[in-house]
């Protein structure tokens, strides 16, 4: 067995004067890259916002805070969907102070006010992707001192609807960045892990 060598060229995508992390990464139709992630100053959480990088045709990159609201936003996914709009679910702390699962898109052309998906519980790493039929699909852990939980939830842009309560998967520990993660196949079937 030869070991090789796979040549990664590194390619600086945000510059800025924050801690940047929790990066999340999609392509759309036209093969430009869009990311998402999470920045703020130093080492004061209540600073974290989430941002938004899209790829120009041109190559350059244009970085929008998607969040700029002084409360701690956190653990971004993001999706693009055939139409080229941005499809984003982050946690943000609500009216009294609990994370809930939110999302954005920028399908008028701006990123507009936060559809918030929980209520009530403490959630935490959601993660998100749409579907070619049109529905964001979310999984997300709950963070309590309790035993946590995974769930599910969507937004269906067809009808505008959205599953008023989560649907409880499993009973399960948080531990890190995005605990359960899920992928939609070309049928529009969720697969979950």
């Amino acid at each position: 067995i030869t070991a090789q060598t796979i040549p990664f060229p590194t390619d600086t995508i945000v510059r800025n004067d924050r801690f940047n992390n929790r990066e999340f990464p999609a392509y759309d139709q036209q093969g430009k890259i869009h990311l998402t992630y999470t920045g703020q100053t130093g080492t004061d959480g209540a600073t974290r916002e989430i941002y938004y990088v899209k790829e120009e045709t041109n190559g350059t990159f244009t970085t929008t805070n998607i969040t700029n609201n002084l409360v701690d936003d956190n653990y971004s996914s993001l999706s693009i969907d055939a139409g080229g709009t941005a499809h984003v679910g982050y946690i943000g702390r609500d009216g009294n102070n609990v994370f809930q699962v939110q999302y954005k898109n920028n399908s008028t052309g701006t990123f507009g006010a936060p559809i918030f998906l929980t209520n009530g519980l403490n959630a935490a790493t959601p993660v998100s992707k749409i579907g070619p039929d049109s529905v964001v699909h979310f999984v997300f852990f709950t963070f309590t001192n309790d035993p946590d939980n995974i769930f599910y939830t969507y937004i269906d842009f067809r009808d505008s609807m959205m599953q008023l309560t989560p649907m409880l998967l499993a009973a399960g520990e948080t531990g890190g960045d995005f605990d359960a993660h899920l992928d939609i196949d070309n049928n529009a079937k969720v697969h979950i892990v």
